[in-house]
């Protein structure tokens, strides 16, 4: 009896130890990192390149398929020689001596009723942490496969200014996933359709390290004024306004703002009790046009702010009314190629009196 016993005890032992260690076994298999992750399309969305860090990579990539796509050629099969890893939710593919980055294409139900998004003017707002000005922006795609965007700077509710820019589109569809590229010689911009219908369209656009998602409001197709054209000529690579001596300048300098500024500047006796600073940033492009605008109000300790609003719009006035002479900024010392700069003016107000301006 003891005999069978102790037998009986020992095939329960193996019989624990062998389904314990076939449940190891079985989390071991599945908690591993599956090489790329699997899933229904398997396609990635070209995000930017090491050559140009922040412009888009107009590519998909078909993992199953072992093929490039791009949004503006064929498909073509990946090289032997390239190789394809993955870094967290990132594929990446060294080919060419360069490195491709791709975001995974979110799982979302097959988009259809393309017509929708010309059938429709796509509205937008956007308004940035301790920034005053709300953009509006219109998207407008039309049939022949442009778009155009009219931006309009609004300052509480009144509108100060708009600015529009025309750029051509494609729509790119494989396994489910649906691209959309906003592109022009210069550069690509390109995002997943996740939804699209009638009043609604979300595009997770990858243009950048950090990636955004835009819901657009839908409403009815009118046409759309096309006011003060600007476009950047290097929108993946604009230059900082610190790079002074290759940055844009204005002509005649410094000396030359404080004088346009002396003249028409409005004081109001109404503004008195309104002390600190107020910065407006822009772009000035190759062409040595200005948009792009930004505004930030800070008291004397450089804290938010809200200056009265004449204050604001009569300097917003003055720049895109009277500041009309800027020269481009250019590559470097060695490249005189005309480029694309931030630059910004700070003002400084003492008991509503413009009292001096920074550059």
């Amino acid at each position: 009896m003891i005999f069978l016993i102790n037998q009986m005890s020992s095939l329960i032992r193996k019989s624990i130890l062998y389904r314990l260690g076939f449940i190891v076994l079985f989390i071991n298999l599945c908690s591993c990192d599956l090489y790329p992750p699997q899933n229904k399309n398997n396609i990635w969305i070209g995000q930017f390149t090491n050559k140009v860090y922040k412009i888009s990579n107009p590519y998909l990539y078909d993992y199953n398929d072992s093929i490039i796509i791009s949004v503006f050629n064929q498909a073509q099969k990946l090289s032997d020689s390239s190789q394809v890893f993955t870094r967290d939710s990132v594929l990446l593919i060294e080919r060419d001596a360069d490195t491709l980055y791709f975001k995974k294409a979110k799982e979302v139900k097959p988009i259809n009723y393309f017509h929708y998004l010309t059938d429709k003017n796509w509205l937008i707002k956007e308004k940035n942490e301790n920034e005053s000005l709300i953009k509006e922006k219109i998207y407008q795609f039309k049939k022949d496969s442009t778009v155009n965007i009219l931006t309009k700077y609004k300052l509480d509710n009144s509108i100060l200014y708009s600015e529009s820019e025309a750029y051509n589109y494609k729509i790119v569809s494989r396994s489910d996933v649906t691209i959309l590229a906003i592109f022009n010689d210069y550069f690509v911009i390109q995002g997943q359709i996740t939804t699209l219908e009638q009043d609604k369209l979300i595009v997770d656009f990858v243009n950048n390290i950090l990636p955004k998602t835009y819901e657009f409001i839908g409403y009815e197709n009118k046409s759309i004024n096309l006011d003060n054209p600007f476009q950047t000529c290097y929108e993946s690579s604009i230059g900082q306004y610190f790079y002074y001596e290759l940055g844009a300048k204005y002509n005649g300098g410094l000396r030359k703002i404080k004088e346009i500024f002396a003249e028409q500047y409005k004081y109001s006796s109404e503004t008195k009790n309104q002390d600190g600073y107020i910065r407006i940033r822009f772009v000035v492009n190759c062409e040595g046009q200005i948009g792009r605008f930004s505004i930030m109000e800070t008291d004397d300790n450089y804290q938010p702010y809200l200056f009265d609003r004449e204050i604001v719009k009569n300097l917003f006035f003055i720049i895109t009314k009277y500041l009309k002479d800027w020269t481009p900024g250019v590559v470097d010392k060695d490249n005189s190629t005309q480029f694309d700069y931030y630059k910004h003016l700070t003002f400084k107000i003492k008991e509503g009196k413009l009292i001096d301006i920074l550059p």
